[in-house]
């Protein structure tokens, strides 16, 4: 399961094919990276596609699919995932899980490329706002961050500064 194919709600027709692999160019002889092991989708209203992959990046792609960014990578620190599982999206803003670590860490369009916000939920949190094994997560239209957290098998909310809810 190593591959993403991503269609067109309007025309059902296929947009692109993204698979775990290195893609070479025929034109110009270049490599790039496609998405390994891609988990998690949501396209915002600009049309940009974003998905993350279990190898810790994440990659934003155009309408046709091409990637225009990516970022992230495995590990710990601030700009890395240890595992990003779902993402979903408003007009400027990247909501992410990060499963293994425990957070969901927010990311805003600037000047054309995406910069870590904040994050929330981590061990460092008192009781109640920590999140354990956050996995399916979406924003709904007041901006609260609704996030479901496996480990305690529940539904959390968060306003959208990352503040604790219910």
């Amino acid at each position: 399961y190593n591959f993403v194919h991503i269609y067109s709600i309007e025309t059902g027709k296929l947009v692109t094919k993204m698979s775990g692999t290195t893609k070479k160019s025929q034109r110009n002889n270049t490599t790039s990276e496609l998405p390994k092991i891609p988990h998690g989708i949501t396209i915002n209203k600009d049309g940009h596609i974003a998905v993350t992959c279990l190898s810790g990046i994440i990659y934003v792609l155009n309408k046709k699919g091409k990637v225009i960014e990516q970022f992230g990578g495995r590990g710990t620190g601030r700009h890395e995932f240890r595992t990003p599982f779902y993402i979903t999206s408003t007009s400027r803003l990247l909501y992410i899980s990060d499963c293994e670590s425990n957070q969901i860490k927010v990311y805003h369009r600037s000047s054309g490329h995406y910069v870590q916000r904040t994050c929330f939920g981590s061990q460092n949190e008192c009781s109640q706002k920590r999140l354990h094994k956050p996995a399916g997560l979406c924003v709904d239209r007041s901006g609260r961050i609704i996030v479901a957290d496996t480990g305690s098998f529940s539904v959390k909310q968060y306003t959208p500064d990352g503040d604790y809810l219910n």
